[in-house]
């Protein structure tokens, strides 16, 4: 509500007083407009209402379409349940079979199980991020409390020692201040998001109230809906929190046998990690399901850390891209060094290949044990749209560089599909042949986003697949044509994936976690933790018998081995 003045009349540059306010229009009329309103056919069952009430009604102007400037979302699409103006409807709901006026669906809306269920959902959510709150509250005092006493025990301790205390203190102190640091950043961080989706529920909340005071079924509606949505998108991010929130216990051991070296000689700091579970109220159709699959635990099996790959560079090694051969060898591309390097099964070092222009990514062709790899450049991400790149074959028995190809687009996650490589860059991910010609492409859904790695769920076929982009999503999609369907399937910042024989995928992320999802999208279980000392996380790949995993950790400065037991 922008005037005091009737804002049909200042069409005609007339400044009449204005009493009433439509909520259909969103608009301040006068005395002699109102009655034309009232009496004129299309807007005869308008809901008006005094200027001074309108003044709390909500402002936001939930009716206007995001995707079409001045288009009013006057229509309901009960197939997708999502709103739309008349020039959605013609793009997006052609072949939806029930699309109707709002009005229609919103009649006895106030009085509707669906406007209970909303209010009853949002009540019980607020609860749920108020108790989450007030535990992120209490581990950050419980944490601040342990550090301290730690703090004390060793000074207490230091008294027996003479002559390398200061240095001896000086690091367990740093460890104690480590491993607090890094689990205040973890609850803090749940603590902004609880707090803010928290204030954005609330807000929504009491606007919803304030419009069920008036007659406005259509604003009551409208509201409910985009509340709904806030609802669903705060359930998925307490699921997924829920699972990361662990709480830390600290303790102190002290050394008894203390011997002339200053490292570990006060004693060890030990930290170990309790589950808290956080209970989400289940609302609707919801409540039949979750984002966590306890299914087929027989065949779920757990990680254990055997070993490194011994790189022999500098210590700045940029791993961003890994593949295994049928050999079993191991191929890694270094972004940094413009090196591709090869180890053996065991992990030892056997060779490197020097290629012209960073490498991204990498694939082998088992057949002719030729490597793929992907080159950038000297480009940052952000500018890939308007430049070219190059594919590189690689002979993996000599290590040497075969034909280089030059492509319209820069190339970043690759994959096999059958004989066919797939190749991500900006928006888009191309269909190659083996020797490199392009035979196909498919968009993505994420406008401004390269896709920075690729798994086919079926070795065969590209018309299933994961991908992760640099925009922080994992998408899982299905290519129809020259187009692809892509939605939301985890949030975080993932890079690396990989399927194992199960069907299980695996997707590594920036936060240090490695988590594992089952076919049907839900999370299993967190394989590595972000507190468990690894970094970042990025590429990761299967040997050929599925019991190992290589895992690029700390930020691609290492290769870890994992064993599947």
């Amino acid at each position: 509500m922008s005037s005091l003045f009737c804002e049909p009349c200042q069409t005609e540059d007339l400044s009449s007083p204005a009493l009433k306010w439509c909520t259909n229009c969103e608009e301040a009329l006068c005395v002699e407009c109102e009655r034309s309103h009232r009496k004129n056919k299309a807007s005869r069952n308008h809901v008006l209402v005094d200027l001074l009430s309108a003044k709390s009604l909500p402002k936001v102007k939930v009716q206007e379409c995001l995707s079409h400037e001045e288009q009013k979302l006057d229509l309901f699409c009960i197939d997708d349940d999502e709103l739309c103006c008349r020039l959605c409807m013609t793009e997006n709901h052609r072949t939806c079979a029930k699309v109707v006026p709002v009005d229609l669906v919103a009649k006895d809306v106030k009085s509707s199980t669906m406007v209970v269920h909303v209010l009853e959902h949002a009540d019980d959510l607020v609860n749920c991020l108020g108790n989450i709150l007030v535990k992120v509250e209490k581990e950050s005092k419980e944490i601040d409390r342990q550090g301290k006493e730690i703090s004390e025990q060793v000074s207490s301790y230091k008294k027996h020692i003479i002559d390398l205390l200061d240095e001896a203190e000086q690091l367990v102190q740093s460890k104690i201040e480590e491993i607090c640091t890094k689990q205040r950043k973890n609850v803090t961080n749940i603590q902004e998001q609880a707090l803010d989706q928290k204030t954005k529920i609330e807000s929504y909340l009491t606007n919803l109230q304030a419009l069920s005071s008036t007659d406005s079924n259509d604003q009551t509606f409208l509201f409910a809906h985009y509340l709904k949505s806030l609802l669903s998108e705060t359930d998925s991010l307490i699921e997924s929190k829920r699972l990361n929130f662990h709480s830390q216990i600290l303790s102190f051991e002290t050394n008894k046998d203390i011997i002339l070296s200053s490292e570990n000689i006060l004693g060890e700091i030990g930290s170990t990690i309790k589950s808290n579970e956080i209970n989400v109220p289940r609302h609707g159709a919801q409540a039949s399901g979750s984002v966590t699959d306890n299914s087929n635990k027989d065949i779920v099996k757990k990680l254990e850390f055997t070993s490194q790959l011994e790189l022999t560079g500098s210590g700045n090694e940029q791993i961003r891209g890994m593949a295994v051969s049928k050999t079993g060898n191991i191929v890694l591309c270094d972004h940094k060094s413009y090196y591709v390097l090869l180890f053996s099964a065991d992990g030892r070092y056997l060779d490197k290949c020097n290629v012209k222009r960073k490498p991204w990514n990498i694939v082998i062709l088992d057949d002719l044990n030729h490597a793929v790899v992907s080159l950038t450049g000297n480009i940052n991400i952000a500018s890939l749209v308007s430049v070219c790149g190059h594919l590189q074959f690689i002979d993996i028995n000599t290590m040497t560089s075969l034909r280089e190809i030059k492509l319209d687009f820069v190339p970043l996650g690759l994959a096999l599909a059958g004989n066919q490589i797939l190749a991500g860059t900006w928006n888009q991910i191309y269909i190659l042949s083996a020797n490199g010609v392009c035979v196909g492409s498919a968009k993505t859904n994420r406008s401004r986003c390269p896709v920075t790695y690729i798994a086919p769920k079926m070795s065969s076929s590209v018309d299933d697949l994961y991908y992760s982009t640099s925009d922080f999503l994992l998408l899982s999609s299905k290519i129809y044509g020259n187009t692809m369907q892509s939605f939301p399937f985890v949030s975080g910042r993932p890079r690396g994936i990989a399927l194992d024989d199960h069907g299980y995928t695996y997707l590594a992320t920036m936060e240090g976690q490695l988590l594992r999802i089952s076919s049907e999208g839900k999370l299993c279980d967190t394989l590595i933790e972000g507190v468990e000392g690894y970094g970042n996380l990025w590429a990761i790949s299967f040997s050929y018998d599925y019991k190992k995993l290589f895992v690029v950790t700390e930020n691609g400065s290492s290769v870890s081995v994992f064993e599947l037991k």
